[in-house]
């Protein structure tokens, strides 16, 4: 009789740690994936920093780029930056705003604001999309998925049943003492370049104010 007595005192205490635990809040420090914008849930890759945010610092990253090209905030430092996130090389959709981004990039430059595009792709296919296009800019090679995660761009979606991790098509401006200062999420490709231009044209007027 006292052993089943202690089983269920065993049991009640149990059930009371499991609840505890499940109305307890996430520790501070802990990867939680709903607090990323985007994320809906897909988890980084450990030693992924911490999102950005509008009007702060870009938090520090290494990422290899086409032409050679090594991407840090410290090489961005004295540039306005446009980074903008796409899915995959050579869709249509991707093909079109990279399209758009080349026919305005003379624009772009006498703005004073470097274009750099970011995808999953390896750097073969970067190389290859960007002779096939033309691109006047940078195609940086995120395989690994960290600056993706870095920038909550990672979406878990359903294909044809399955769920899959996609990239949402997103932008960010970043003015030259790299800080974050504009972000577009799940944009659509018509009309963004424009609008797009025409912030990093408002941002190079209010830099000119300010001096």
């Amino acid at each position: 009789m006292a052993l089943h007595r202690t089983d269920r005192a065993t049991r009640t205490v149990t059930r009371k740690a499991v609840a505890d635990g499940l109305k307890r809040p996430p520790e501070r420090g802990l990867y939680n994936p709903m607090a990323l914008p985007g994320c809906s849930g897909a988890r980084p890759p450990n030693g992924t920093p911490m999102t950005p945010s509008v009007n702060k610092a870009l938090p520090d990253f290494e990422s290899p780029a086409t032409g050679g090209v090594k991407v840090t905030p410290q090489s961005l430092l004295g540039k306005t930056v446009v980074l903008y996130f796409y899915p995959k090389d050579a869709t249509p959709g991707c093909t079109t705003e990279a399209m758009q981004f080349r026919d305005r990039h003379h624009e772009f430059a006498e703005a004073g604001a470097v274009v750099l595009g970011v995808s999953r792709d390896n750097m073969l296919s970067h190389e290859r999309f960007k002779k096939n296009l033309n691109l006047p800019f940078e195609l940086v090679a995120d395989t690994e998925e960290k600056l993706c995660h870095m920038f909550g761009v990672v979406k878990n979606k359903i294909m044809y049943g399955k769920k899959v991790k996609g990239i949402e098509r997103s932008t960010f401006l970043v003015n030259a003492d790299g800080i974050l200062v504009q972000e577009w999420r799940g944009l659509k490709v018509p009309g963004h370049v424009d609008e797009v231009l025409k912030a990093v044209k408002a941002l190079k007027t209010a830099a000119k104010q300010a001096a």
